[in-house]
């Protein structure tokens, strides 16, 4: 018989490569990018680690001058394993401002949005911010507008079976004006050139410690 000396060897086990500087922070970063579904009864928003396309690339708002122009849950798919998020989360935020009547309303205009954990019955709230107000007599119609926020998440433990979900929430708060407008939110995660825009991609970076 032939010795073959490569016969018993042992196969090389897989490996985890991160960036040098996630190593000396013992944190890495998941991009997800937010879109809609299609369904019989209608959509559902989902988060994906793919930047592939939406269903329908905005969602536009009800128009009103008080209260939620939108509020919207996207979600991620169910963790299969223990996820730790910890750290600063970066979200782009692509949004627009029309008026539908009365366009000398003082009114402001914002969006907010939330990171929650979701079991399927309860939502818990881990980190919030919302965009700087956009007033309406100071503005045109339309508005538009790219927003970078910055969002802290404390420590936080998913577990298996719950999931990662990001609310958006288009905001109208009347300031003595009678005007009435809509908020109009882009999430198209292939980012499709817009001369309106810089960027069309809703995204958000989030911060998760390393099991090194």
């Amino acid at each position: 018989m032939v010795y073959d000396p490569n016969k018993f060897k042992t196969a090389s086990q897989a490996q985890a490569t991160y960036d040098i500087t996630d190593t000396q922070l013992g944190i890495g970063i998941d991009n997800y990018y937010f879109l809609n579904t299609a369904k019989s009864t209608g959509v559902d928003y989902k988060l994906s680690g793919e930047a592939s396309y939406s269903n329908n690339n905005t969602t536009e708002g009800t128009s009103q001058n008080d209260g939620n122009s939108f509020d919207l849950d996207f979600d991620l798919t169910e963790f299969q394993m223990t996820k730790i998020l910890k750290g600063f989360a970066l979200v782009y935020v692509p949004w627009r401002v029309d008026f539908t009547s009365g366009g000398g309303s003082n009114a402001s205009y914002s969006i907010r949005v939330k990171i929650r954990k979701w079991d399927g019955t309860t939502e818990t709230e881990i980190g919030s911010e919302s965009t700087i107000p956009i007033i309406g007599a100071d503005i045109g119609d339309p508005y538009y507008n790219n927003t970078v926020m910055s969002i802290n998440i404390p420590e936080t433990v998913f577990n298996i079976g719950e999931t990662l979900r990001v609310s958006v929430i288009g905001i109208m708060t009347p300031s003595g004006g009678v005007g009435t407008a809509k908020i109009t939110l882009l999430h198209d995660p292939s980012n499709a050139t817009d001369a309106n825009y810089d960027f069309t991609q809703l995204k958000i970076a989030i911060p998760s410690k390393l099991n090194l």
